[in-house]
């Protein structure tokens, strides 16, 4: 926030200006939203998509994205919010999608979920598994 003379600023000339400015946007590195998507940190997660793309690809984390991270961990209600932000279901990471992420971790709600929302089941990973064999 900026300082103001108050002899050269009236009260409503301040709150004006005060006001005008609007609330103050807090930035977060796009790390937080593949950490609380981890977590399963529903509130969390809706609060930092809030204009923002839902599709990075976390370098650090193999470049996985937050949907990878939610449905590895079975969090079906991240995986939603993701996916109506836009999120990509089929985004590879290395050799595995989202869907294959929910399969592998016997995460059956999530895996129905990803299904409906238009997961695809017709590619093979590395080992040549696709995630319905």
């Amino acid at each position: 926030m900026f300082m103001l003379h108050t002899k050269r600023c009236t009260g409503a000339r301040f709150l004006f200006l005060v006001f005008s400015m609007g609330p103050k946007k807090v930035k977060y590195h796009t790390k937080q939203l593949y950490i609380s998507a981890l977590h399963g940190e529903l509130q969390k997660v809706i609060h930092l998509l809030d204009g923002k793309d839902p599709n990075p690809l976390m370098d650090s984390q193999n470049k996985r994205t937050p949907l990878h991270a939610a449905a590895a961990e079975g969090h079906q209600e991240v995986c939603h919010m993701l996916v109506q932000a836009g999120d990509n279901l089929d985004i590879t990471e290395e050799e595995q999608r989202t869907l294959m992420d929910a399969c592998d971790n016997n995460h059956l709600d999530t895996v129905k979920y990803l299904l409906r929302a238009g997961a695809a089941v017709s590619y093979k990973d590395g080992g040549g598994w696709t995630p319905i064999t």
